[in-house]
């Protein structure tokens, strides 16, 4: 495992480049290519004091990268490495993020420009760049004796279960979401339906629960949708600030609203859709996962498949690393999407035959793909009963209607003898025993997960085939 490391920047200099990044990639640094090097070769020749740096630092659920940072004796100072040239928005961002974890340090945010090989420092008062002098640059940093390693633990909870973190601000949205926040904003004012896709866990609900406080703060009437029982589900906490109704008292009731922001839209009727978007007067946001469309048809797939409709797409993750998102889709041969993945630790996902001792549950959470909304019991269905034994080992049992909009530290599932895998070399189920819809229901299940998923199973030919999943995780 490699971990984090500060560098000494004099260590560098007569260095080459593969070198150089040969021994960042040990130290734990990812990002730094051939422009990055070569203006830090140069603003490092300018510098006093060279050691105790974090180069290249990065938040990866914000999708954020600062390029140097000192930090230590209630100081942070923060240097922006630029080729030609300076950029003021992203250093206001810089100082604004430093300073909500970092509350009661000096924070200092330079941008170096190697073409001019000037130096530049951002003013709050003026809310820009003006140039700065490397003497000054230099008293600062060597006013940090103790330089210790940047600490920004950035953890989105869910938000339905735990709103706390969103209704007191506690967190910082990252750059997919506030690119998707400025593009929504910035449309006409005229009537707009739209569509935002994004896979789970890049934060969909918080970035409409955003939007809603935002339209609200201009004094428009807000409501926001859910198409499940709200007051089962989320918080009362989240419900006593934000006017949440579920999706058929909306349709019922029939009053008209300025914005209607409706999360998780993949489980509507194309009806349904076309009803919330008659009763809009300004803007409809319809949040959803296509990878999560079950119980009614593709509604939200084929519409944000339509390019006549306005569509954004969310892939970056905050909420979960890319570990699960990425074992669902291969599991359930999901097309892949365009987004990189970067945390992969196939270690945090266990898989048993149902013979075996299975490990102790007492702390998992145990999901089961639904036996739909109208169908009472499968039990009878059941020949080996499989979910009921390991339901009976963990903390709590719940089928995938009752787990929308939330996720959980650890999960168990489990693949009975009605699983198996066909001719294709794909997960297949038997139709009709407990569930419809299940690959959908399948991937919504797994993605819950945030650090540790339990499988067991009863089939040594879907166990192999979930074992070779997770070689090729690696």
């Amino acid at each position: 495992m490699i971990n984090y490391k500060l560098i000494n920047l004099d260590k560098i200099l007569d260095k080459n480049y593969d070198d150089i990044i040969e021994f960042f990639r040990y130290c734990g640094i990812r990002k730094f290519d051939g422009c990055d090097i070569e203006a830090l070769k140069n603003f490092t020749n300018n510098i006093n004091e060279k050691s105790g740096f974090n180069v290249s630092y990065n938040i990866d659920r914000l999708d954020k990268e600062f390029d140097l940072v000192k930090i230590g004796n209630k100081k942070i100072i923060n240097i922006e490495l630029k080729l030609s040239r300076i950029d003021v928005s992203q250093c206001k961002k810089n100082l604004k993020l430093l300073k909500k974890y970092y509350k009661d340090y000096s924070v200092y945010v330079f941008c170096y420009e190697k073409e001019s090989n000037k130096l530049y420092l951002y003013d709050v008062d003026s809310e820009s760049l003006i140039k700065d002098s490397f003497d000054n640059l230099n008293s600062l940093l060597q006013e940090i004796y103790s330089p210790v390693t940047l600490n920004i633990n950035y953890d989105v909870e869910s938000v339905y279960i735990n709103p706390e973190f969103f209704l007191k601000k506690k967190y910082t949205l990252s750059s997919a979401q506030s690119d998707i926040m400025e593009k929504i904003i910035s449309l006409s004012n005229e009537k707009n339906i739209v569509f935002i896709n994004g896979r789970a866990g890049t934060g969909k609900t918080v970035l409409a629960l955003e939007l809603y406080k935002y339209y609200e703060s201009l004094g428009n009437e807000v409501i926001f949708l859910a198409p499940f029982k709200a007051n089962e589900i989320i918080s009362k906490d989240l419900r006593n600030e934000i006017n949440i109704k579920t999706v058929k008292d909306f349709i019922t009731v029939g009053n008209e609203y300025d914005y209607v922001i409706i999360d998780e839209s993949q489980r509507l009727k194309l009806s349904d859709i076309n009803k919330i978007s008659i009763l809009t007067k300004k803007k409809c946001l319809f949040f959803g996962d296509e990878n999560q469309t079950f119980e009614y048809c593709d509604s939200f797939t084929n519409l944000i498949s339509d390019r006549s409709n306005t569509v954004f797409n969310l892939n970056l993750l905050i909420r979960s690393e890319d570990t699960f998102e990425l074992f669902a889709r291969k599991l359930l041969n999901k097309k892949n999407t365009k987004t990189k993945y970067k945390v992969i630790d196939s270690t945090k996902i266990k898989v048993f035959m149902n013979y075996e001792i299975i490990p102790d549950l007492n702390d998992f959470i145990f999901l089961e793909p639904g036996k739909s909304k109208y169908f009472v019991s499968c039990e009878d269905n059941c020949s080996n009963r499989l979910c009921r034994r390991i339901g009976n080992l963990c903390s709590l049992d719940k089928t995938s209607y009752d787990v929308i909009g939330q996720d959980y530290k650890k999960v168990a599932i489990s693949f009975c003898d009605k699983y198996y895998i066909n001719h294709q070399n794909k997960l297949c189920a038997s139709p009709g025993v407990c569930y419809s819809d299940w690959e959908g229901q399948l991937y919504s299940i797994i993605t819950r997960t945030i650090n540790e998923l339990v499988i067991v199973v009863s089939d040594i030919t879907v166990y192999n085939y979930v074992m070779r999943i997770l070689e090729k995780l690696k």
